[in-house]
């Protein structure tokens, strides 16, 4: 098993484990963006890793157009890492929230905890 998962993540992040665990209860599950990468089907996403909150707010627009009924959005580690404008993050993710929310309708945004880093 070990190696099957190593092998799932090369180049895909969490996104290929995630889309076989939902295929498999069985979702229809269609991954949208305007980005390719890694080795799986329907390689499709958004993510950029290194981006600010402000920065994905603005990369957000790219996948409006997608009307995605749930988006995942992991944003943040930057400014626990750098110690920049930490106090705003929340602000910046809420802004953030509030776009997705007003802009594709119906949609579920979920966010994940901070990842954990050094």
């Amino acid at each position: 098993m070990k190696g099957l998962l190593s092998e799932s993540f090369r180049g895909n992040g969490y996104h290929k484990p995630l889309r076989d665990a939902l295929r498999f209860t069985g979702w229809p599950v269609n991954m949208v963006g305007t980005k390719h990468d890694g080795n799986m089907h329907d390689n499709n996403h958004e993510d950029t890793s290194g981006f600010f909150i402000s920065e994905v707010n603005a990369a957000a627009d790219l996948s409006i157009p997608y009307l995605s009924s749930i988006v995942l959005r992991n944003a943040g580690t930057n400014y626990c890492e750098r110690n920049i404008d930490f106090d705003i993050a929340h602000l910046r993710t809420r802004a953030l929230v509030e776009k997705l929310l007003s802009k594709i309708p119906g949609t579920t945004v979920v966010l994940s905890t901070l990842v954990p880093h050094r």
